[in-house]
Order: C-alpha cells, then sequence, then structure tokens
C-alpha cells in the first residue's frame, strides 16, 4: 500500500508491492540463467538448479539489506546460493551486474503496470461515449477565462476530454520496455547476443542496448504516464467547475462541518493524485544527468520514485473515471444556433469515429 489511500488503486499497489519487485528480480535471474543454460554457456544442469531456485519466494527485507550490503542483489543472491548445489553457485548472476537486474525487473513490472493503464483508460473512455450518447446534445455555455462565450453542446465538451485521452492513450502503446543486459561496465562482456534475445523474449520485453546511464526508456515511460495524470486533472477541474455551477451532478461526498454539503470527492482524489504524479515525475525527468558507467543516487532515486509515478497516475485515472461514470447533465434551457450545433455534431462525430 502507499503512504495514503486513495494515491493509489489496488492493482497496482500488487503491481509494485516490495514482494513483487524482488520476485521479478529472481525471474530475471531465472531467465538468463535458462538462457545461458540453453546456449551452452552455463552448464544445463546448473541453469535447470537456478531456475528451481529462483521459483521460490525470497525475503522482501533483502531490498532493506541492500542498502547495508551495498545493493539490493548481494543479499538477494546469497539466499539463492544457499539453495543451490555448490557445483551450480558459480553461474548464478553469470556476466551480470546488479543495474542489469533491477532495470529489467523493474521493467517487467512497468510492462504491467501499462497494461493496468490502459485497461483504466479504456473505462474512462467508455464513460465518457456513454454521457455522450445519453446528454451529448444538451446546450451548455461555452466558457472561456470562467465567463461564458457561447452557447455549444455537451457532446463537444465530452468529445474534447475524450480526444486528449485517446491520444494520451495511443502514446502508451509506443512505449518501449527493454531489457538491460550490459555488465559491470555496459559491455555485455560474458554476455552473447542469442541469449539477450531468448531473455527478452522469455520476460516479454524489447531489446536494445545497454542504457545504465542513458534513462531515456524510463523517462519516456514517465512522460506517458503523467500525460495520462494531465488528462484525469483536466477532466476532474472542469468537473468540479460545471457542478459549482450547477449544470452537473456528480457522485459527492459529505462535509464534517455543512450538513448537506455535495463536495465532487471522485474529481477531488483524482486532483490530489495528479498533482503527486506530476510533481514526483520530476525527480526522474530533472534528475541530474547519471554519472559515467553508473549513476550515483539518480538512479537509486527511480526505485522509490518510479512506483509512486504509476501508482498516483492510476489513482487519477480511476477516480475521474469514477466521476464521469457518475456524472449527470442537469435540464437546460438555453438554446444553441445551428451554426453551432452543426460544428459540435461534426467534431463528436470526428473524435467518436477514431476513438479506439
Amino acid at each position: 500500500m502507499t503512504a495514503y489511500p486513495g494515491f493509489s488503486t489496488v492493482r497496482m499497489d500488487a503491481i509494485f508491492a516490495l514482494e513483487s519487485r524482488v520476485a521479478a528480480m529472481t525471474e530475471v535471474e531465472a531467465a538468463v540463467a535458462a538462457a545461458q543454460g540453453d546456449a551452452g554457456d552455463i552448464p544445463a544442469a546448473a541453469a535447470t538448479e537456478i531456475v528451481a531456485a529462483c521459483s521460490e519466494t525470497v525475503d522482501a527485507g533483502v531490498l532493506a539489506r541492500g542498502w547495508e550490503a551495498g545493493t539490493p542483489l548481494i543479499p538477494l543472491l546469497d539466499q539463492l546460493r544457499q539453495r543451490l548445489p555448490e557445483s551450480a553457485r558459480p553461474h548464478l548472476h553469470r556476466g551480470l551486474t546488479t543495474q542489469d537486474v533491477v532495470d529489467t525487473a523493474t521493467m517487467c513490472l512497468v510492462d504491467d503496470a501499462m497494461q493496468h493503464l490502459a485497461d483504466l483508460g479504456n473505462g474512462a473512455a467508455a464513460a465518457m461515449r456513454a454521457i455522450i450518447a445519453r446528454s451529448g446534445s444538451s446546450p451548455t455555455h461555452a466558457r472561456s477565462f470562467l465567463q461564458s462565450a457561447d452557447v455549444t453542446t455537451y457532446g463537444l465538451r465530452v468529445a474534447r476530454w475524450l480526444d486528449q485521452l485517446d491520444r494520451a492513450r495511443a502514446q502508451l502503446e509506443t512505449v518501449e520496455t527493454p531489457v538491460q543486459l550490459g555488465g559491470l561496465i555496459g559491455d555485455r562482456v560474458g554476455l552473447a547476443d542469442d541469449v539477450i534475445d531468448a531473455v527478452a523474449e522469455r520476460l516479454g520485453l524489447d531489446v536494445r542496448p545497454p542504457w545504465h546511464t542513458d534513462r531515456s526508456p524510463v523517462i519516456h515511460v514517465v512522460n506517458h504516464v503523467c500525460d495520462l495524470a494531465r488528462w484525469a486533472a483536466k477532466v476532474s477541474i472542469d468537473i468540479a467547475d460545471l457542478a459549482q455551477l450547477g449544470e452537473i451532478t456528480t457522485r459527492s461526498g459529505g462535509s464534517s462541518a455543512a450538513a448537506g454539503k455535495h463536495n465532487p470527492i471522485d474529481a477531488m482524489r483524482a486532483l490530489a493524485a495528479s498533482e503527486v504524479c506530476l510533481g514526483i515525475a520530476t525527480v526522474i525527468t530533472h534528475a541530474k544527468p547519471h554519472e559515467l558507467e553508473r549513476g550515483l543516487g539518480s538512479w537509486h532515486a527511480e526505485w522509490f520514485a518510479l512506483p509512486i509515478v504509476m501508482q498516483t497516475a492510476a489513482a487519477a485515472v480511476e477516480a475521474a473515471a469514477a466521476a464521469l461514470t457518475s456524472l449527470h447533465v442537469e435540464p437546460s434551457s438555453l438554446s444553441i444556433s445551428d451554426e453551432r450545433r452543426i460544428a459540435a455534431d461534426a467534431f463528436v462525430t470526428s473524435v467518436l469515429e477514431q476513438s479506439p
């Protein structure tokens, strides 16, 4: 669980639980050993023993002990070696460095997290399409600088929300999650190309040259996830404003001091989570360059920041979708010109036709 309830989702908490992070590391060790065994780089019997040892749970406390030992892989490998026969122990972690295992494990988790975010985005998109279907023709004041500018339809406003989300969802599909296999100094000594290809295939990841101090794969993930958080914030602040104006209702929370007060609780949660997401993201996107062949501190900060970015983005989208699902457009006596309605309908049709 994150530091405070509401700033993640159940699924995202499970993905980035400490136990899951350690399990992903052992999965990487198993994939490398299996690939090396198949390639003849280590004895097949040793590979089988290593895969079996990695299939058993490793204590998540290795993450804390890593700060005493030097890296979390040191206590993790100690546990794995205790399960291995003497003959197999030298072949565990062959050619790898801690960053290979941690970064590759992280990308495995990111892969799962992206699918969860895609699922949440699909739910939010469905909620907006439902609003357009039932209330798209309802008139509303279009506002510029918060002041009424002209009359349009709710379909136009919601279609704009949907278009922004669809663009963010499309960008998620372009994100690469590459293996990190470079060895001690990133030159892949002791790691054959066929082994790297096999590891990537086993883990469902992409292949690319080592990126120990080129953090663009992580930065790209964070930037695209932040687009979702920005969408959630935009929709939620609009919902809160429209509820205040009395144009819509949405699921509300109460007040401890004012009976009958209706607070837009889902929009509130989405705005809070997105603010945290965008703030924590700068730990990664605005980090100092990673030094020489391995970063000192900035890389380690990603261990803390990346899960929070993912968790809060998921919370923001989940909450925004909840606000949209309960959104009801109030009746209006406004009249809209034919010109404005035709333009609005054309835009709505265009967005719906392209929306996945």
